[in-house]
């Protein structure tokens, strides 16, 4: 054998052994994951915590490999943008921060839309994409455009802010900032059913009724 293939098959066997190290430190490390998780997941279950149901979601996404630790968009099928509801560790459930049950003024402007009023559990409809689109039509930017007016809103996910943004950009009537506000809608598109892409009101805000008389 030639000095260079020994060289070639050093560095082959080297190579070997650090991918088997690297396998072995990734199986040593989902190991401790999932341990960390179970142990969570009792001590709340114990303790009667609703955090537990949180842990739950955590371990099913391990067991279903649907959560990879450590990695930039950590739920599978899930891009890097939207964000996620975080267990103690930062461990991701997979559930959505701007997402979940329906507030309270999202149901009451529901039922001023129309929906609900017989079935408040708006089975006939998909409220999140109901609640998205109105606010893409007329009168549903009037409705940002009073908020983003006066300043009296609230945003506690970075998601909360997309429609204010589209609102504003619309105002600019700019070519460039149209084509912006285009690309836009068309990533958020696929998530106007699960997340809430509008901003949220108040309950003591008086805007509340101006948004009613909007909606008129």
């Amino acid at each position: 054998m030639s000095e260079n293939q020994e060289k070639i098959e050093g560095n082959h066997q080297k190579t070997e052994g650090t991918d088997q190290n690297l396998g072995e430190n990734q199986r040593e490390e989902a190991s401790i994951n999932i341990g960390y998780a179970i142990s969570q997941l009792l001590k709340n279950e114990k303790n009667q915590n609703p955090k537990a149901q949180m842990w739950e979601s955590v371990i099913k996404n391990f067991m279903d490999g649907n959560l990879q630790v450590g990695s930039r968009e950590p739920i599978k099928g899930t891009p890097a943008w939207v964000t996620l509801e975080v267990a103690n560790g930062g461990f991701a459930t997979g559930n959505y921060a701007a997402g979940g049950k329906l507030m309270e003024h999202e149901v009451e402007l529901l039922k001023e839309l129309g929906y609900g009023k017989e079935d408040p559990t708006f089975s006939n409809i998909n409220p999140r994409r109901t609640l998205n689109e109105f606010f893409l039509t007329q009168k549903g930017l009037n409705v940002l455009n009073s908020f983003l007016e006066s300043l009296s809103f609230k945003i506690q996910v970075p998601e909360e802010s997309a429609l204010l943004t589209v609102c504003w950009l619309l105002l600019q009537a700019k070519a460039n900032e149209f084509f912006l506000t285009q690309k836009g809608l068309n990533v958020l598109n696929s998530f106007l059913e699960s997340l809430s892409f509008k901003i949220q009101v108040p309950e003591e805000s008086a805007l509340l009724t101006v948004c009613w008389l909007l909606l008129q």
